[in-house]
This record gives structure tokens, C-alpha cells and sequence, in this order.
């Protein structure tokens, strides 16, 4: 673990130098995070959850299932979007816009109609096709879920066209969405096959290529907004660390979805991995019984021993170790060039936001690379730290469009 997490002493001395800008509350000193990773983890969703509430609250009063945007719509769309939408997942997924706007200058009404947009147009689609592509074998698929996507794919496409915002936002959009959708459907073309041979080119491809790990788009999305709102484009030394955060987040998905991945077929960095180790001729052997057993008796108690079989066969073979060596090396790139590019005094709120996969990782690390139970997920309806001071919604004083 020492290894992994070397190399990071002029993060944290300008995590720090922002901290102490910010008010320096104890329970976001930075330096904590080698040792109490959870706790303070869990506070800088707390942080962020309270310094943006009112202008997430904004958002989600027009997004929710009864919202401004949405009960004007007809009754199937409105029952379909109560299904899909997920108020924290939305959260997360717009927060890169708010800090890293805030952080730029400021925010606008700009920055409300492209997290409106983006929610119409990505956020809650893309969780209704999650739910559909990771369904087991023979569970139902539905045309009203796709017909609900093309319907709000369309809504989204919509709303763009009342945001005052460089036409770059909505190219960048529809960009980034047209290759998450090729990524998609690449993915659903090769479930359930294991390849046939794993080296180290393979690897190195999956990792640095054009393989899922660049399906997460919302970073990139949300970021270069902010950057087109603030500046007018991308500063090009910024595009490498949009890259990197996309490989990073979906990396560090696939260490803690590693047993969920298999089951549906989805043959991850961790697989590829341990396939190409000593450990591969088992492993190989388990996930063939894994997905057959699936088909014949889902619900088998065999599964357990499968799932506990194939954990130590990864473990054994350090593949969790070596994507979170690939996802730390894609966090530096994003430190960089966050450091390059804001002072830190400015820059307390986009610390934060590396700062969770820092700590993220040493949490992972600490527990055996293992999801842990009950961390504090963000809520964004209520205060929860008592150091943050909610920003004020800027639009407010104009009143809601």
C-alpha cells in the first residue's frame, strides 16, 4: 500500500495550503486521510452536500418526478422517470459543474440550464439502461424503458436549446453521449465471453486504449462546461486530466463491482488481470461455472463458494492492487493539472473532489478492496456539516425562468 500511495507530498501540501484558506475545519484536514480515510471520506460529502444544497435543491425541484420539468410531460414519460430517477446519483453527477464553476468564477443561470439538460438528456436515461444491460439472464427487457430513452435523450436535446451557453456545451454533449453509447453497446456485444488469450498488451490496451474504462462521461462533461462558461473553452493541458478521470472513476468501479461484473457478463480490469496470472487457469474455471450456474439455478447456494473462490484467486494474484495502481496513477495527472491551473487558496472545493477517490482508495486498500457497509452517502435536502456555509443561489434574486 506504501508503494500505491507514494508520490503524493505536493498534492497535499496544496490540499492543505486550500484548506486552511477554507477555514481549516479539523475534520477535512487532508492530512487525515492516510490514517481515517472513512470519516473523512464521509465529511467531504457532507462538505459539498451542504455548501451546494440550495442550488441542488433548485435543480431538483425541476427534475424530480412531480418537478417543474418533468409533470408537464405525459403520464407514461412521468411513471417511467419516477422508476429511474436516483436524487443522489444526479447529485454526484452534476457536482463536478457546480464546484469547478464555482471555483472558475462563479455560477449562473448557465450552469442551471446545463444541469438540467444534462439530467434530462444523460443522468436519468443512462440509469434506466444501466438496469436494463445488467439484468441476469432471462429477466424481462422492456420497449417502454427504450422508448422512455430516445423520449428524454430528445427532452434533454431540448432544454439545450434554451441555455445561453457556447454551442461548444452541446457538441461536447453529444460527443461524450455518442461514445458512452458505442462503449455500451460494445460491452453488451462481448458478455459472457472470456477472451481467449490475456497478455500484457492486453492490458495495457484495456487500460490506455479505447476500452469501457472511457464509458463514464459525466467528469468530462461537467467539467469542460464549467471550463467553456468560465473561459470559453478547454485549456488544452486540461483535456488529459478529463481523460484520466474517466479511466479513474470507472477503475475504481470495477474494484468494488468485481463480483456484480462477472455475474452479468462484464469482464472487467480485475478479470483480465488475474487471467493473465498464474492464478488464470482457476479463475477461468470459476467464471465459466459462475455464468453456467446462473443459467441453471440462479438463486443456488453454490454461489457463495464461487464468489469467496474467485475474491482470493484476485487477491492472490494482486489484480485489485493493480487497478488501484493504474487509478492513482490517473489521479496524479488530474492533481497536476489541477494544481497548474487554480490557486490553491481558491481551490478548497475541487480538492475535495480528488480527494474523495484519494481516500476512496486508501479506504478500499484498508479493507481488503472491499465495498464498505454503511458510508455516509451524500444528502443534499438537509445540512449536514457544520462547517459549510450554503452558497446562495445566484439566480434566485431573478426569480425561475
Amino acid at each position: 500500500m506504501t508503494v500505491l500511495f507514494q508520490g503524493l507530498d505536493e498534492w497535499f501540501d496544496y490540499s492543505t495550503t486550500s484548506w486552511r484558506a477554507a477555514g481549516a475545519n479539523d475534520e477535512l484536514d487532508p492530512r487525515h486521510i492516510p490514517t481515517i480515510p472513512n470519516s473523512y471520506n464521509s465529511e467531504t460529502y457532507r462538505w459539498l452536500a451542504t455548501r451546494y444544497r440550495d442550488i441542488y435543491l433548485d435543480l431538483y425541484r425541476a427534475v424530480q418526478a412531480d418537478g417543474t420539468l418533468i409533470r408537464t410531460q405525459p403520464a407514461h414519460f412521468t411513471q417511467e422517470w419516477a422508476k429511474h430517477f436516483d436524487p443522489i446519483t444526479i447529485w454526484k453527477q452534476v457536482c463536478p459543474l457546480f464546484v469547478f464553476g464555482q471555483a472558475l468564477g462563479g455560477l449562473d443561470t448557465r450552469h442551471r440550464d446545463l444541469a438540467r439538460a444534462y439530467t434530462l438528456g444523460y443522468g436519468v436515461p443512462v440509469m434506466a439502461i444501466d438496469r436494463m444491460m445488467d439484468a441476469l439472464p432471462g429477466a424481462p427487457s422492456t420497449k417502454h424503458t427504450w422508448l422512455f430513452v430516445l423520449a428524454s435523450y430528445a427532452l434533454g436535446l431540448e432544454q439545450f436549446q434554451k441555455v445561453g451557453a457556447p454551442a461548444a456545451a452541446e457538441r461536447c454533449f453529444l460527443r461524450h453521449t455518442q461514445e458512452m453509447y458505442h462503449f455500451f453497446w460494445g460491452e453488451e456485444r462481448e458478455r459472457y465471453q472470456l477472451p481467449k488469450a490475456v497478455s500484457a498488451a492486453t492490458l495495457t490496451e484495456y487500460l490506455e486504449g479505447d476500452s469501457r474504462l472511457l464509458s463514464s462521461i459525466f467528469f468530462p462533461v461537467t467539467i469542460e462546461w464549467a471550463f467553456l462558461l468560465a473561459e470559453g473553452t478547454l485549456p488544452p493541458e486540461f483535456a488529459p486530466a478529463l481523460v484520466a478521470l474517466r479511466r479513474m472513476r470507472q477503475l475504481n468501479d470495477e474494484v468494488v463491482d468485481a463480483d456484480e461484473d462477472i455475474r452479468y457478463g462484464i469482464v472487467t480490469f480485475p478479470y483480465l488481470h488475474g487471467l493473465a496470472s498464474p492464478q488464470g487457469a482457476q479463475l477461468a474455471e470459476n467464471v465459466l461455472t459462475t455464468w453456467q450456474l446462473d443459467r441453471d439455478e440462479p438463486s443456488s447456494p453454490k454461489m457463495a463458494e464461487l464468489v469467496a473462490q474467485r475474491r482470493l484467486l484476485l487477491q492472490e494474484a494482486g489484480s485489485f492492487e493493480a487497478a488501484a495502481q493504474f487509478s492513482m496513477s490517473c489521479l496524479r495527472t488530474v492533481m497536476q493539472a489541477v494544481m497548474r491551473r487554480l490557486p490553491a487558496e481558491a481551490a478548497f472545493d475541487v480538492t475535495l473532489l480528488v480527494n474523495q477517490r484519494v481516500s476512496h482508495l486508501f479506504r478500499l486498500a484498508q479493507h481488503g478492496w472491499k465495498e464498505i457497509a454503511s458510508v455516509y452517502q451524500p444528502e443534499p435536502f438537509s445540512p449536514s456539516s457544520k462547517s459549510a456555509v450554503p452558497l446562495p443561489v445566484p439566480w434566485a434574486r431573478t426569480g425561475p425562468p
